[in-house]
């Protein structure tokens, strides 16, 4: 159940077609209140609503001048971080190759969907200097 206030309400009234087209299974439930009935099946369990209303937040943030790709590109980079390797995670060697296999793969291997870095260079002065040598 979302009890949404009268903006998130409206955006989203507005944009209902769009989060269809994504997967999404709304219901209006009366005034601001709203069922979520489903979610697109690479949603993260657990964090369905809180992703959904990180996207509703990001509609009113840009407005009337955001295009339904660019509502794809955000949908598609929030489930990504949502998903991804968090610090402290434990991993199987074989998994950490899949990963940096899989990155190679991409468009952009250097950056994260927000531009965050995903490698860095150090050079061998940089360890030297890191392990006072």
């Amino acid at each position: 159940m979302l009890e949404l206030d009268y903006r998130d309400a409206a955006v989203l009234t507005e944009r209902v077609l769009w989060f269809a087209d994504a997967g999404f299974i709304l219901e209006h439930f009366g005034d601001n209140s709203f069922l979520l009935r489903g979610v697109p099946t690479c949603f993260p369990a657990g964090q369905e609503k809180s992703l959904f209303l990180d996207l509703l937040d990001f509609f009113r943030e840009r407005g009337r001048g955001l295009d339904q790709f660019e509502f794809y590109d955000r949908l598609a980079a929030s489930m990504a971080c949502r998903n991804a390797v968090k610090a402290g995670d434990k991993l199987s060697i074989d998994s950490m190759d899949a990963l940096l296999k899989r990155l190679t793969q991409t468009n952009n291997p250097f950056t994260c969907p927000h531009g965050r870095p995903t490698v860095i260079h150090l050079s061998y002065r940089d360890l030297e200097t890191r392990f006072k040598r």
